[in-house]
């Protein structure tokens, strides 16, 4: 009963058995393993066998009856036309993979991706379903060469449209550090990064929208995308900081001056707080036929009683009562 190679090879499958098909005549038609009878011309594993021998334990010479003799070119390898795909979310695409060597019989590959939830596989190509990264792999029908190529799958850009700032800012320099608002349209523009600028630094620095006063004076800052597309201003005025005054301290709340006294008494007053803003302490006495003072320096006139106070933007400090007397 005759039988076709393909009949023949199918049971040697599993075995790692080189197979050299020869016609009547001992002319070689093609050599392949019995595991690839496959990747086989239909019109050659229909052929009938006429004989086989045995060379040795892997070799195994067949020889069909006569037909027209076909060239097969076993697969070496596969490659990906590129390594790496950066998509974004519904894009699809379409990856060309190169077996080796270009005159193969048996270019058949499948496909594989190994995360369907982010990428999948449809008659258009490769669909981006959702963000992440997976592979995608092909193998070889002849042979079981593969490749991979990284997929990276992120969300769909949306282009900002315009950016806004204030015209204006006015801040002190006692100021905390002060977030600039910026309103950025469409309002589901994928996010990106803004350059911020200041155009003088000894005034105010300025690190993503939050500004820091430094000191007195005036200065622009600009707000761009990165690719420059887009550009807002803000003027910027900084002024010292004005801290009001809290209270008024007097060292001394009483003195007791001889009116022959040469070495004049000086009192000393204390603004609280340490910081506030004010121009001068302004001294004074109830009564300068007794004693006057000058910027706490007491000089005693005529025997009595004065109360001499220190004032700084209208808070007064609590007396300091001066006795003058005689020697």
């Amino acid at each position: 009963m005759a039988i076709t190679l393909n009949d023949f090879l199918m049971p040697l499958a599993t075995l790692n058995i080189q197979v050299v098909v020869k016609d009547l005549q001992q002319e070689n038609i093609c050599k392949i393993y019995a595991d690839c009878v496959s990747s086989l011309d239909e019109s050659l594993v229909t052929r009938t066998v006429n004989r086989w021998d045995i060379v040795r334990n892997n070799l195994l010479y067949v020889y069909l009856n006569d037909s027209e003799i076909i060239e097969v070119v076993p697969v070496s390898g596969v490659e990906f036309n590129i390594e790496t795909v950066s998509m974004e979310v519904g894009d699809t695409i379409n990856l060309v993979a190169n077996v080796i060597p270009n005159n193969a019989t048996n270019k058949n590959v499948t496909w594989l991706v190994l995360d369907e939830n982010i990428l999948s596989l449809n008659e258009e190509g490769f669909t981006a379903l959702t963000e992440g990264s997976t592979r995608i792999l092909v193998t070889t029908e002849d042979g079981g060469f593969t490749d991979s190529c990284e997929v990276t799958v992120s969300a769909i850009t949306v282009p900002i449209e315009s950016i806004n700032i204030p015209n204006s800012l006015e801040l002190e320099t006692s100021s905390t550090p002060y977030e600039i608002p910026i309103t950025i349209l469409p309002e589901n523009a994928t996010s990106e990064s803004l350059v911020w600028t200041i155009s003088d630094e000894s005034v105010a620095t300025i690190l993503d929208g939050l500004v820091t006063p430094i000191s007195e004076g005036s200065a622009i800052i600009t707000v761009s995308t990165m690719d420059g597309r887009l550009t807002d201003y803000c003027e910027l005025v900084v002024s010292s900081s004005i801290v009001n005054v809290e209270s008024v301290i007097l060292n001394e709340t009483e003195m007791t001056i001889p009116l022959e006294n040469i070495d004049f008494p000086m009192l000393t007053a204390t603004v609280y707080p340490d910081n506030a803003t004010y121009d001068e302490i302004i001294w004074s006495s109830s009564d300068e036929n007794i004693a006057t003072v000058l910027n706490g320096l007491i000089t005693p006139i005529a025997i009595g009683t004065v109360n001499i106070i220190a004032s700084v933007n209208g808070i007064e400090s609590e007396p300091c009562v001066v006795t003058i007397v005689a020697e």
